[in-house]
């Protein structure tokens, strides 16, 4: 059927059922779309599309198919949906081949993108939302592929090898990452599964991402879209909005309840060098995204009003709550830290679990360094901590190699530094491991 088969390029994929395929296949606007009948090996038309424009042939695939910017995309998979696709002109000269297999919905590996649009201020850090599923253990080689659409360029590879236990797969698997060129020093893995974290954003950073899921016997892929949204400027802020002005203890939590529209809802902190609001934290479809690293986990969004936890001076000056769709300004906010008492003052009378989250906390700023709100450990700090304070639970802590091997595998933003966050991540695998091996009989 059609001419010039023999010299079509052939594409092999598999996708898990449910899921959604795009595949980068270089077709033109206009064209037919075939698929072989599986009980009778004979070929059914699916769809024509003419200059870009959808006519659906066959029902089965009503609302699931089209082709934009010379990709295919296929959506809500089916079991029936796997075969031989064959993309012809109108002058039936084969253009493609797609041989496509459906795995069943406990394919050993999957791709979620929690979020396909994502905003970020110019010089900002925006963290692209992408997790993976997999079984425990995970299987022992896979990669994750980040790659900018509109130039083609890789910005970020991931590839994890010698996977094995029932740890999380971060911490169980050898990482390599390889910054794209043009992308050194600005781009890691963020901080939760296979997010792309990119700072210092730019006007030529918008655009959309793919990400990519290579494994033994699935490749699935995603995308994200990323926007550059001007900061707001005071203007945004109705003078006539009242301003609640709030005083919260240091070190304590404060509720403050507000009345918040569904959708995203944005906080940001007044400047008091400039006329411009500072994006703190963008609260989408229920999760956080944090623009400024040192409020994380200190200002929290929800559909209640904001939560201020751990209160600390530089937290303290005037927030606009925003809407997210039009930037409206729907409440206006003074936080001042009073009184109150710092957390060494308290370890004399906090419970025995408190008591053991501030030695956690303490640890840390114990050997770390840097400027309030961005301290980080090093390689030598790091290694003094792993010696001083986790001999115990950790092995070979007095080996630099194990020591500088331990960084590679939590430093994600690859920058030769472990901040709180990447931090916590080893305290949560020990805490795992404390767990299964302990109070798990």
């Amino acid at each position: 059927m059609g001419r010039g088969t023999g010299d079509c390029p052939h594409t092999r994929c598999s996708v898990s059922s449910g899921g959604s395929l795009r595949v980068p296949l270089h077709l033109p606007a206009t064209l037919d779309l075939y698929k072989t009948h599986n009980s009778t090996l004979t070929w059914d038309h699916v769809y024509t599309f003419i200059n870009g424009t959808s006519h659906q042939l066959l029902r089965s695939f009503q609302g699931r198919v089209s082709v934009s910017r010379g990709d295919f995309t296929l959506q809500g998979v089916r079991s029936g949906d796997g075969g031989v696709y064959m993309f012809q002109d109108l002058d039936a000269t084969c253009l493609a081949w797609l041989h496509l297999t459906v795995l069943g919905r406990c394919s050993p590996l999957s791709l979620v993108v929690p979020a396909a649009r994502v905003a970020v201020v110019p010089g900002g850090t925006a963290l692209l939302p992408a997790a993976l599923r997999l079984p425990a253990p995970p299987p022992p080689f896979f990669q994750v592929r980040w790659r900018f659409l509109p130039t083609g360029r890789l910005v970020l590879l991931l590839a994890a090898q010698d996977c094995g236990g029932a740890a999380p797969w971060r911490l169980s698997c050898r990482l390599d990452l390889e910054q794209g060129r043009g992308y050194e020093g600005r781009v890691g893995l963020g901080p939760h599964d296979a997010s792309l974290l990119l700072r210092d954003a730019r006007p030529a950073d918008a655009g959309t991402y793919r990400v990519s899921l290579l494994g033994l016997d699935v490749q699935a892929s995603a995308e994200v879209n990323l926007t550059l949204a001007p900061a707001p400027t005071p203007a945004a802020a109705p003078s006539a909005r009242p301003l609640l002005h709030r005083f919260v203890a240091w070190g304590s939590t404060a509720a403050i309840p507000l009345r918040l529209p569904r959708g995203s809802v944005a906080l940001c902190k007044v400047n008091a060098r400039g006329p411009r609001c500072d994006w703190v934290v963008v609260l989408i479809r229920g999760r956080l995204f944090y623009f400024l690293r040192a409020f994380t986990g200190h200002l929290i969004l929800h559909a209640s009003g904001l939560v201020v936890q751990e209160m600390k001076g530089d937290m303290e000056g005037e927030y606009w709550v925003l809407s997210g769709q039009n930037r409206t300004c729907l409440a206006r906010i003074l936080l001042t830290a009073v009184g109150g008492r710092k957390p060494a003052e308290m370890a004399g009378k906090d419970s025995e679990l408190e008591k053991g989250l501030h030695a956690i906390v303490g640890s840390f700023y114990k050997y770390a360094k840097g400027p309030p709100g961005a301290k980080a450990l090093d390689q030598a700090a790091f290694q003094k901590l792993l010696s001083n304070e986790l001999s115990h639970q950790l092995t070979d802590v007095q080996s630099t190699e194990a020591g500088k091997d331990l960084l590679k595998k939590l430093d994600t933003d690859n920058n030769q530094l472990i901040s709180f966050e990447e931090y916590w991540e080893l305290v949560a695998f020990i805490c795992y491991t404390i767990q299964r091996y302990s109070y798990s009989k």
